[in-house]
């Protein structure tokens, strides 16, 4: 039972949490500092030093950032905050506190999050002592696992071509949003511009005598972690779950369509010149819960019968793990197996439905449960006296989405799923995207620039502000609407 005075501060507890949300919403980060000084009240509810840490991250108060890395040891029983604090301190350019903080605290070392973090830390860290030490750390956690090389394969991608059409990108932005933003977007893009002229072919891994999970989790029977997930592998034995000889890993743990479109077609592209088609015996792994779009990808491509959802984990004798990036995309070519065929399909569907194609089309997210545009009705009716159709993709079959994508001449949409469609674009597409911005995010954010390079689409952005912890933004349309008209006029 909970004795009366710690009922009084969970109350307290509970109240700063809820002044701290409305602190968010206003900006007064400061405000937040202040009143999560108190070490009771984390205690009494950790929650509040993952706001004490983004306010100390939005006020630059350093040393109230190594107060609450610091804090992190009297987490025991509070993994979940921990690696959210991690996270944070990755997102925001600190992963040498970030991996301290892993490698110091030991009751973080058995949680299935480790592997993920540390790797993600490593890739985002300069110290090279600190990625041998994380190294070492992932080799113990893993049993090795994340030392393990993947087996010599036969299967190759086809050449990646030269780029044709180089994709170009711009940026503009909104009085409210802060000119390092713009300064960032243009520095990701020159810097992958140099990585896309290198090319960096695509390739095929070959992995012998794994589990695997829905999700995508990849380990051996002697207890090595190859592949994590952020989820506790699964304790099964080799007799007791279906084998398979030779198969493709496209489970997941995500079920968007971003990620399958982006992510994992493309690496579907070196199946046409394998002869593994014609093997019946090969398996394309889907996570079994995931939705049917992933089924009709597959359909398009001839590829239907080969599919095997995983909801249980499986053991595969040969696991090929495709590797491709947005810069094995560059010169596109090479993907036309899976690409070109579905937008030709998408095509002969949409004629055969009568299916009226636009020139210009924006994509809304009116229905998004996540990163509202508060208003979005206002930008729709900006567009549509642009001369643009709105396509709401969330209610439309696959084919049609793929095929508007394929033929429109321009395409604009806020930030989300709907944009990873361009991927089936012609080059040289006019793409605008409405992005909200914040410091942390600039990974996910800027993907759909480096995809636009990458295909040789001409990307224009247009920046707003999008406060931490908030997940609504909106646009200064008194700004927005000069700034498309100009772009427009160059369409």
């Amino acid at each position: 039972m909970i004795k009366p005075k710690d009922k009084a501060l969970d109350r307290s507890a509970r109240e700063t949490l809820r002044l701290c949300r409305d602190d968010v919403e206003q900006g007064r980060w400061n405000d937040v500092v202040a009143r999560t000084h108190d070490p009771a009240l984390i205690l009494s509810l950790p929650q509040l030093l993952i706001y004490r840490l983004n306010g100390a991250l939005a006020t630059g108060q350093d040393h109230v950032i190594d107060d609450v890395a610091r804090h992190v040891s009297s987490l025991t029983g509070r993994e979940a905050i921990a690696y959210a604090v991690i996270r944070d301190l990755v997102a925001n350019r600190r992963s040498g506190l970030a991996g301290r903080i892993l490698l110091d605290n030991d009751f973080l070392h058995a949680d299935h999050r480790l592997l993920d973090a540390a790797d993600s830390i490593i890739r985002n860290t300069l110290d090279e002592d600190l990625q041998v030490a994380l190294g070492d750390l992932m080799k113990t956690v893993s049993r090795g696992g994340s030392e393990m090389k993947p087996m010599p394969t036969e299967f190759l991608f086809a050449p990646q071509p030269p780029i044709d059409q180089p994709g170009s990108v711009k940026v503009q932005r909104s009085s409210a949003t802060s000119p390092h933003h713009v300064i960032a977007l243009r520095r990701e893009a020159r810097s992958f511009q140099k990585v896309i002229v290198d090319q960096v072919q695509p390739e095929v891994l070959e992995l012998r005598d794994v589990f695997t999970s829905a999700i995508g989790q990849v380990w051996t029977e002697d207890g090595r972690i190859l592949r994590q997930r952020k989820s506790p592998i699964p304790c099964v034995e080799r007799s007791a779950v279906p084998q398979i000889g030779i198969a493709m890993s496209s489970n997941r743990p995500s079920a968007g369509i971003y990620h399958w479109l982006v992510d994992h077609l493309p690496r579907l592209a070196f199946l046409g010149d394998s002869g593994l088609i014609a093997d019946d015996t090969f398996k394309v792994l889907l996570n079994g819960s995931n939705p049917g779009f992933e089924q009709t990808s597959l359909d398009m491509i001839g590829l239907g019968d080969t599919a095997h959802r995983v909801d249980r984990p499986v053991f595969v004798e040969r696991l090929l793990v495709p590797i491709v990036r947005f810069e094995g995309m560059a010169g596109c070519r090479h993907l036309d197996s899976v690409f070109a065929v579905m937008a030709d399909r998408a095509t002969e569907m949409a004629r055969a439905h009568g299916v009226t194609l636009p020139e210009r089309v924006y994509i809304t997210r009116r229905d998004a449960k996540r990163r509202p545009l508060t208003n979005e009705v206002e930008v729709e009716r900006e567009m549509q006296a642009h001369g643009f159709a709105i396509a709401e993709f969330s209610t439309l079959p696959l084919w049609h989405q793929i095929a508007i994508a394929h033929q429109a001449s321009v395409i604009a949409s806020p930030h989300g799923a709907g944009l990873a469609h361009l991927i089936f674009s012609r080059p040289k597409t006019r793409v605008i995207e409405i992005l909200p911005i914040k410091d942390g995010a600039y990974n996910l954010r800027f993907n759909y620039a480096r995809l636009c390079l990458a295909k040789g689409h001409d990307y224009v952005a247009w920046m707003e502000p999008q406060p931490v912890k908030v997940d609504g933004w909106t646009v200064d349309l008194p700004a927005f609407g000069p700034f498309l008209a100009r772009t427009m006029r160059g369409a």
